[in-house]
């Protein structure tokens, strides 16, 4: 087994990023979904209210980050400096506060989606509280620090697509952060660590999915029912669709594109 490929989504909801090595602490990849669109409550908005969010793409600056979308001017938008105000911020039924970004990347969004957003940023992961029944930490992500799939599974999945005569999907349909290659299909139902060189990874659950699955990932569209509903024939499970699973680590350490790892 080894890595075949890595991501980070800069701005939670927004297209990923390929990267060829991430620096992974607790709470998850630096760089991933550590900036955020909320509505004027605070809540966290992603593609399952927003689809459009999957045609922005967002990078990384030494300072800040560079948003562009269609139709759009492109803007650079500065990290907040110590001391900005605060506000209060919800993903799920986690409640806590995030730095506010600047008035530009306010009515960036807003303009851009048709709503009245803001757009936050998590200046100190310490700031989300952890995890109530695993103490596990995050950034802005729904609830764990990583997400891995698998290349083998996808193929089974994309095998019973088409016997139904239905197209195939990308893996960006489930923004993985990992994406592991060289496993037997939904091997990591069995999972319980993932050793790597730099870095042991520890299996948390396997992730449940939602809409955000049929959301065509270059244009922002809902692509019908698929592939909840193939999903939902052989791998639902307590009423959840399952694909790939979330990891959780101890200690931080470096990923890279090609590194093996020995499964347990």
């Amino acid at each position: 087994m080894r890595v075949a490929s890595l991501f980070v989504h800069p701005v939670k909801g927004c297209r990923a990023v390929p990267v060829n090595a991430m620096r992974v602490e607790r709470w998850g990849a630096v760089g991933d979904r550590c900036w955020m669109v909320v509505d004027e409550g605070g809540r966290f908005q992603t593609q399952r209210e927003v689809p459009a969010l999957a045609t922005v793409v967002a990078n990384l600056t030494d300072d800040g980050l560079e948003l562009d979308a269609p139709g759009m001017e492109r803007i650079a938008v500065k990290a907040p400096e110590p001391g900005t105000k605060l506000t209060d911020v919800r993903v799920w039924k986690a409640d806590f506060q995030a730095v506010e970004a600047s008035t530009d990347g306010h009515e960036w969004f807003s303009d851009f989606l048709g709503i009245k957003a803001r757009l936050v940023w998590l200046d100190d992961p310490n700031r989300r509280p952890p995890r109530e029944d695993d103490g596990a930490r995050a950034t802005f992500s729904d609830g764990y620090p990583l997400l891995a799939t698998n290349e083998a599974s996808l193929d089974d999945l994309n095998r019973r697509l088409e016997a139904e005569g239905e197209d195939k999907l990308l893996m960006n349909r489930f923004r993985p952060n990992l994406v592991i290659d060289g496993a037997e299909q939904w091997a990591e139902d069995h999972w319980t660590t993932l050793r790597l060189p730099d870095i042991e990874l520890t299996n948390a659950k396997p992730c449940g999915r939602c809409v955000v699955t049929t959301t065509d990932q270059e244009t922002g569209e809902r692509r019908g029912k698929q592939p909840l509903k193939i999903l939902a024939k052989f791998r639902l499970v307590n009423q959840k669709m399952l694909f790939g699973v979330n990891l959780t680590l101890t200690e931080p350490g470096s990923i890279k594109v090609g590194d093996e790892i020995s499964p347990g």
